[in-house]
């Protein structure tokens, strides 16, 4: 199975009339792509990014409860006592990522 695989991508990757038609399947089937309907599925997929950027440098979404935040943030900090830049900013966002998304809404 491993072999077929490798052998679909060299070969798409060989001719670019492949990758081309690849695409444009991409393109037909992302037009059936309605997203969420629910308003409780409208709700959770906002929240992707946020669950899976992982390598994001900012949270975009506005804290609900924000004063919960920075206390919790500031009891990190108080733990850590960071005393360099890159340890304040290092402290700053271990608090960020020990907060699961929806944590303080």
């Amino acid at each position: 199975m491993q072999d077929r695989r490798s052998e679909t991508l060299r070969a798409s990757f060989a001719d670019p009339q492949a990758r081309s038609s690849d695409r444009e399947a991409n393109r037909q089937n992302a037009l059936k792509s309605t997203g969420p309907k629910s308003e409780d599925g409208k709700h959770r997929s906002r929240r992707n990014a946020l669950r899976h950027g992982f390598t994001a440098e900012t949270v975009i979404e506005p804290l609900e409860r924000p004063e919960e935040y920075r206390a919790f943030e500031a009891a990190i900090v108080a733990e850590y006592l960071p005393q360099t830049p890159v340890e304040q900013e290092l402290v700053h966002r271990l608090a960020l990522l020990a907060t699961s998304p929806g944590h303080f809404d």
